[in-house]
């Protein structure tokens, strides 16, 4: 778990999670305080081979609705496929 301020508005919108060993879970959950009332674009969820080209392209595996109660996206990816990047991807 971390927790980032982006006092400044560099961050990019999203979180990546590098896995070379089986595991049984990722737990994908992002706050965004920030956000409006009313907001509710979905996030993407992305994976790209391990050692393709940082430009490489990601593809889509899914999408996480956004919890406009608690403003946060929460996503469980169960017994994910080693040897990937995943990744969580939402609008600033």
């Amino acid at each position: 778990m971390t927790d980032n301020d982006d006092h400044d508005n560099t961050a990019q919108p999203y979180l990546t999670s590098k896995l070379e060993a089986p595991i049984d879970i990722i737990t994908f959950r992002v706050l965004l305080a920030y956000k409006p009332q009313g907001y509710n674009t979905p996030a993407r969820l992305l994976r790209k081979k391990i050692g393709t080209e940082i430009d490489g392209r990601y593809e889509t595996i899914g999408s996480v609705p956004f919890d406009r109660e608690h403003k946060l996206y929460y996503h469980c990816l169960i017994n994910p496929e080693p040897g990937y990047i995943y990744k969580i991807e939402w609008e600033k």
